[in-house]
């Protein structure tokens, strides 16, 4: 009898496990298995020592993937975890309960892993195993996000990596790669056979796709990626420049917002400021001042984009002076430019330099002000939720793991 392997699927994983069916299913490693997509813990019921249980996540879902651990745990099957999450920090995967762990890209691990899988004489030989991807890979670019067992179609990606090495962020690397823009015509093709007409992309730096040089757009590179991607007439909405393919202020030009404006059907841009404070931007090596973002909001502007501008508060050494000169940057972008204000509130991720930084928390007098001017209706409340989730964290982390809840720095979060 065929094995079992479960897909645990939730909301955060939706992108992901469409990517590695298909490659599975590319090498017919799929129908070696009975394949599952368990969207309810529900449906986890009849699990037993046989079945194998796949997970993926980020740092933010731990509070809600481990108490689940902790129960089917006990069925005796193997529970196998990737992610941004578990490349970060493998040794508290392990910790997490979890069995066998795949760290950095899996185009090429994860059907090792298949394989193996089928010929295993027990699950166990795969305890404490770790599937490491190569960063440096480019089979990615030959590779998609599309499964016969998923009718919808993730964005695309396009770009891996950034040229940038933010202490927020566990995306920086020495070098990107790029998908070819030849490369996204199946991508179409199977867009139309199975009836949508929207595109999206997936890069960490929209404008600077193709580009080898920091902060320069290579404008001959990304119109043909966004001409090929505006060939098919059926297509009516192609998205670009806005969430899952942010924009950096400084790639924001005249030029390159023409070329949005030519070829994508979004008429909002989303661009990454990060903080309206030249001292934190500079902090966290952002690699990028003020000015930027003023004069992508103009560019923008221009060619009658409305501009989203995302802001992270709460980053680690903020203090009052920090925040009063974002706040007022708020009021100085909104009275010369049209501009929406997203604030997010900082959640250290795993990987990322600030991994074991606490956020900064507002004081009362600070939340008011922030909470003041979404009332004037140009900043959103994100940051609420966002809060939320961190203190949520943390009181599940101090609970849980206090050992690792000591290795904080900073702080401590103001949690019972």
């Amino acid at each position: 009898m065929k094995r079992r392997v479960l897909f645990r699927l939730f909301p955060f994983n939706l992108f992901t496990f469409p990517l590695l069916l298909n490659l599975w299913e590319r090498e017919g490693i799929d129908e070696l298995f009975r394949i599952e997509i368990i969207t309810k813990e529900e449906e986890l019921s009849g699990v037993g020592p046989e079945d194998t249980l796949l997970y993926s996540f980020m740092t933010p879902h731990l509070p809600l993937i481990f108490p689940e651990i902790e129960r089917v745990r006990s069925t005796g099957a193997l529970l196998v975890a990737g992610g941004p999450h578990v490349t970060g920090d493998i040794d508290f995967g392990f910790r997490l309960g979890f069995h066998t762990l795949f760290t950095g890209p899996g185009e090429e691990s994860f059907p090792l892993f298949g394989r193996e899988l089928a010929e295993a004489p027990s699950l166990k030989v795969f305890h404490g195993k770790v599937y490491r991807g190569d960063p440096s890979s480019t089979l990615w670019t030959e590779r998609w996000p599309f499964s016969k067992r998923f009718k919808q179609i993730p964005p695309l990606e396009i770009m891996r990596g950034c040229h940038w090495k933010c202490l927020y962020c566990q995306s920086g690397q020495e070098k990107s790669s790029f998908r070819p823009p030849e490369g996204i015509v199946p991508y179409l093709e199977e867009t139309l056979k199975r009836g949508y007409n929207r595109l999206s992309f997936l890069s960490p730096s929209a404008l600077e796709y193709g580009s080898l040089r920091p902060g320069v757009p290579d404008l001959e590179t990304l119109e043909a990626f966004l001409a090929l991607a505006s060939s098919k007439k059926k297509i009516l909405y192609r998205e670009y420049g806005i969430f899952p393919s942010e924009i950096r202020p400084e790639t924001l030009r005249p030029e390159t917002a023409r070329l949005l404006r030519r070829y994508a059907t979004n008429r909002k841009l989303t661009v990454g400021v990060q903080s309206g404070s030249s001292t934190l931007l500079s902090a966290i090596h952002r690699g990028h001042g003020l000015s930027v973002a003023q004069e992508a909001a103009e560019s923008a502007n221009n060619e009658g984009f409305r501009l989203n501008l995302d802001f992270i508060v709460g980053l680690p050494d903020e203090g009052t002076q920090e925040r009063e000169e974002t706040f007022a940057f708020f009021q100085t972008l909104h009275k010369k430019h049209r501009v929406w204000i997203q604030p997010h509130f900082f959640f250290p991720l795993s990987g990322s330099p600030y991994e074991k930084r606490f956020p900064s928390f507002f004081s009362p007098a600070e939340r008011e002000r922030l909470l003041s001017l979404r009332k004037e209706g140009y900043v959103a409340d994100w940051w609420i939720e966002d809060e939320r989730k961190v203190l949520s964290f943390f009181g599940w982390l101090k609970r849980t793991f206090p050992d690792r809840f000591s290795l904080y720095r900073g702080a401590p979060p103001p949690i019972r």
